[in-house]
């Protein structure tokens, strides 16, 4: 049955229809739910530490964390601030850059002959540091004498303890020339305290003994130069006296060294040294008393026999 009103334009209509053409009013529309605003949490701000893992200090590193764990991070031992690092990038590392601008250099890379880093003194042709010679005719002889190490009024310094220039003898560690590492050791190489002690001071007394009395002999026979023997003796009684404290501080500081091979353990290899050097000194103040008293006392000898 038709009835109400059509006005859609496709036929007839069917059922009611209250539209406002037909005298009704419009149906309700569905409300649109309104959508609610969520908060968005303001981002906690981050602070820049340097995490000092605990028990494992070398581990530190430069971390962030939220501004309210800081206070945690510190009572363990965190600090504010980014990890220190040294120029080697070790963080809490004590490398810097040396005046030739390497990371931790001693400033020998850039010095000149001088020893100056990035200084100007260079060699001149007569191996002068800093000369001004360009001719090497012109070039001074030595005043005075010429070691065996090829150095002008220098003192053997490249001489080992055999008296070979640049040789390759040692002090062994009973203060032995060449020796053995026998004489000062018990059985099997194990260290005794008192007999290497004393076989390090009876070689030092020895050499020293030797010195002053082949100086004595040289001023006796020749008549030689005063302030060079007496040189010669005060520089053998400056080592002696230094051998000695080095000997007794052997012991003193690495007392561990007892029982164990002490020729072959490096705990002491400072102090070792330090004693090669000396007794090396010593050897070659001696060998050279040595040599002037002979040439010294065998010219006087020759001249008494002439006359008689």
């Amino acid at each position: 049955m038709k009835s109400g009103c059509n006005q859609s334009g496709d036929g007839p209509g069917y059922g009611e229809f209250f539209g406002r053409s037909c005298g009704g009013g419009d149906p309700d529309p569905t409300p649109t739910p309104t959508a609610t605003a969520t908060a968005t949490p303001t981002p906690e701000p981050k602070v820049t530490i340097c995490h000092i893992p605990p028990g494992n200090p070398s581990q530190a590193q430069t971390i962030e964390v939220d501004e309210s764990a800081v206070a945690a991070h510190l009572a363990h031992g965190d600090i504010r601030g980014a990890c220190p690092v040294d120029c080697g990038g070790a963080t809490f590392g004590s490398a810097t850059v040396d005046q030739c601008g390497v990371c931790g250099g001693n400033n020998t890379s850039c010095a000149d002959c001088a020893g100056v880093p990035n200084g100007g003194a260079v060699f001149d042709v007569c191996g002068v540091c800093g000369g001004t010679a360009t001719d090497p005719n012109s070039c001074d002889p030595c005043e005075g004498t010429v070691d065996r190490c090829g150095v002008c009024n220098g003192k053997d310094e490249c001489v080992d303890c055999a008296g070979v220039p640049n040789g390759g003898a040692q002090v062994d560690c009973c203060g032995v020339c060449q020796g053995k590492n026998k004489s000062c050791l018990g059985l099997c190489g194990g260290c005794n305290t008192l007999r290497i002690r004393r076989s390090w001071l009876q070689s030092l007394a020895g050499l020293v003994n030797s010195v002053r009395i082949s100086s004595a002999k040289e001023l006796r026979c020749t008549k030689g130069s005063v302030l060079v023997v007496k040189n010669r003796q005060d520089q053998a009684n400056q080592l002696f006296q230094e051998g000695v404290s080095l000997a007794y501080a052997l012991f003193n500081r690495y007392p561990a060294l007892c029982g164990v091979n002490f020729c072959q353990s490096s705990a002491a290899d400072s102090i070792r040294l330090q004693l090669e050097s000396v007794l090396a000194k010593l050897y070659n103040l001696n060998r050279e008393a040595k040599e002037n008293a002979a040439k010294g006392c065998g010219r006087s000898c020759k001249k008494k026999s002439a006359r008689r």
